[in-house]
């Protein structure tokens, strides 16, 4: 039987657990990710696109501008052309990244299943009440 997947969204406050037990809000994944893309990674994206014939032109003076600032914060400048328009569009080109998570389809009817609201515990006196 092929397994399916459905791809779920989360945010920052939700937990996810791996195998050791580890277990960790989302957004703490998240922003360490942010912090190990660091120079290095700006820089070899940089040398890789140029390998390729594609100059972005986002050198510069690597202390004041570093390559990742440009691709992760800032943007790159550029223009558009898209389908259906008849002008350029002038914009900036980033790089996000993003957290999927992806569920075994079985538990998604769990999922689907169960009321978005939680409901409080049932009282013990709540069957005196009824009486």
């Amino acid at each position: 039987m092929p397994e399916t997947f459905k791809k779920i969204d989360c945010n920052d406050n939700d937990v996810v657990s791996f195998s050791d037990n580890y277990t960790y809000k989302v957004g703490k994944i998240r922003e360490a990710l942010r912090k190990s893309l660091n120079v290095n990674l700006g820089n070899q994206l940089n040398h890789e696109l140029k390998n390729k014939g594609v100059n972005l032109n986002v050198d510069g003076h690597p202390a004041k501008n570093p390559p990742h600032q440009h691709w992760l914060q800032n943007g790159i400048e550029c223009e558009i052309l898209q389908l259906g328009y008849e002008n350029w569009k002038k914009g900036k080109m980033k790089i996000e990244v993003s957290i999927e998570i992806i569920i075994e389809e079985e538990n998604v009817d769990d999922l689907d299943n169960c009321n978005s609201v939680i409901l409080p515990p049932e009282s013990p006196l709540d069957d005196f009440r009824r009486m």
